[in-house]
Protein backbone atom coordinates (compact mmCIF):
# COMPACT_ATOMS: atom_id res chain seq x y z
CA UNK A 1 0.00 0.00 0.00
CA UNK A 2 1.90 3.04 -1.27
CA UNK A 3 0.80 6.56 -2.05
CA UNK A 4 -0.22 9.85 -0.50
CA UNK A 5 -3.39 9.75 1.60
CA UNK A 6 -4.92 13.07 2.67
CA UNK A 7 -7.58 13.80 5.27
CA UNK A 8 -9.64 16.80 4.16
CA UNK A 9 -11.16 19.32 6.61
CA UNK A 10 -14.58 17.64 6.47
CA UNK A 11 -12.99 14.38 7.69
CA UNK A 12 -13.14 12.73 4.26
CA UNK A 13 -10.14 10.87 2.87
CA UNK A 14 -8.60 10.84 -0.60
CA UNK A 15 -5.69 9.03 -2.23
CA UNK A 16 -3.68 11.33 -4.47
CA UNK A 17 -3.05 9.70 -7.86
CA UNK A 18 -1.14 12.43 -9.65
CA UNK A 19 -1.60 15.86 -11.11
CA UNK A 20 -3.00 17.38 -14.23
CA UNK A 21 -1.22 20.39 -15.69
CA UNK A 22 -2.22 22.95 -18.24
CA UNK A 23 -5.68 23.79 -16.88
CA UNK A 24 -6.56 27.22 -18.26
CA UNK A 25 -8.03 29.62 -15.74
CA UNK A 26 -8.55 33.33 -16.11
CA UNK A 27 -5.26 34.85 -17.32
CA UNK A 28 -3.02 31.93 -16.29
CA UNK A 29 -2.49 28.20 -16.64
CA UNK A 30 -2.95 26.21 -13.45
CA UNK A 31 -2.62 22.67 -12.21
CA UNK A 32 -4.89 20.38 -10.25
CA UNK A 33 -4.42 17.21 -8.23
CA UNK A 34 -6.04 13.96 -9.32
CA UNK A 35 -7.38 12.01 -6.34
CA UNK A 36 -9.64 9.09 -5.55
CA UNK A 37 -12.21 9.31 -2.73
CA UNK A 38 -11.96 6.67 -0.02
CA UNK A 39 -14.78 5.18 2.06
CA UNK A 40 -12.87 5.78 5.28
CA UNK A 41 -9.41 6.41 6.62
CA UNK A 42 -6.68 4.06 5.41
CA UNK A 43 -5.99 1.18 7.79
CA UNK A 44 -2.33 1.23 8.69
CA UNK A 45 -1.23 -1.21 11.36
CA UNK A 46 2.24 0.19 12.03
CA UNK A 47 3.59 3.34 13.65
CA UNK A 48 4.98 6.16 11.50
CA UNK A 49 8.74 6.35 11.02
CA UNK A 50 8.66 10.17 11.02
CA UNK A 51 6.01 12.75 11.93
CA UNK A 52 5.99 16.53 11.55
CA UNK A 53 3.54 19.38 11.05
CA UNK A 54 3.25 21.61 7.99
CA UNK A 55 1.41 24.82 7.24
CA UNK A 56 -2.06 24.28 5.79
CA UNK A 57 -1.38 26.88 3.11
CA UNK A 58 1.46 24.74 1.73
CA UNK A 59 -0.15 21.28 1.60
CA UNK A 60 -0.96 21.33 -2.13
CA UNK A 61 2.48 22.66 -3.15
CA UNK A 62 4.11 20.01 -0.94
CA UNK A 63 2.08 17.24 -2.59
CA UNK A 64 3.06 18.59 -6.04
CA UNK A 65 6.75 18.38 -5.05
CA UNK A 66 6.32 14.80 -3.76
CA UNK A 67 4.64 13.80 -7.03
CA UNK A 68 7.32 15.55 -9.14
CA UNK A 69 10.04 13.58 -7.33
CA UNK A 70 8.07 10.30 -7.73
CA UNK A 71 8.30 9.64 -3.99
CA UNK A 72 4.59 8.82 -3.84
CA UNK A 73 5.15 5.64 -5.88
CA UNK A 74 7.43 3.96 -3.34
CA UNK A 75 6.31 5.58 -0.08
CA UNK A 76 3.33 5.56 2.25
CA UNK A 77 2.59 9.12 3.35
CA UNK A 78 -0.47 10.20 5.34
CA UNK A 79 -1.32 13.90 5.63
CA UNK A 80 -3.89 14.50 8.39
CA UNK A 81 -5.94 17.65 8.91
CA UNK A 82 -5.33 19.08 12.39
CA UNK A 83 -6.85 22.57 12.21
CA UNK A 84 -7.13 25.51 9.82
CA UNK A 85 -3.44 26.33 10.31
CA UNK A 86 -1.73 22.96 10.12
CA UNK A 87 -1.64 19.37 8.90
CA UNK A 88 0.35 16.45 10.33
CA UNK A 89 2.56 14.48 7.93
CA UNK A 90 3.13 10.83 8.87
CA UNK A 91 5.65 8.81 6.87
CA UNK A 92 5.25 5.03 7.16
CA UNK A 93 7.61 3.79 4.45
CA UNK A 94 9.84 4.97 1.63
CA UNK A 95 12.73 7.39 1.43
CA UNK A 96 11.95 9.20 4.68
CA UNK A 97 14.91 11.60 4.61
CA UNK A 98 14.11 12.77 1.07
CA UNK A 99 10.43 13.28 1.91
CA UNK A 100 11.27 15.36 4.97
CA UNK A 101 14.02 17.26 3.11
CA UNK A 102 11.46 18.54 0.60
CA UNK A 103 9.41 20.04 3.45
CA UNK A 104 12.55 21.52 5.02
CA UNK A 105 13.65 23.08 1.71
CA UNK A 106 10.18 24.58 1.30
CA UNK A 107 10.46 25.91 4.88
CA UNK A 108 6.95 24.70 5.76
CA UNK A 109 7.61 22.58 8.86
CA UNK A 110 5.86 24.08 11.87
CA UNK A 111 6.69 23.60 15.51
CA UNK A 112 4.05 21.80 17.54
CA UNK A 113 3.11 23.81 20.62
CA UNK A 114 3.08 21.78 23.85
CA UNK A 115 -0.33 21.17 25.33
CA UNK A 116 -1.12 23.07 28.52
CA UNK A 117 -1.18 20.90 31.63
CA UNK A 118 -4.15 21.57 33.86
Amino acid sequence: MNGIYVELPRKTWVKVKGRLGGIATSKKVGQTLIAESLDGKPEIKKKPIDTYYISSTSVTKYIYKLIDSNLHRTSLIVIRYIDVEKYRVEIYSGRVKEIRKIAEEMNIIRKQKPKNKQ
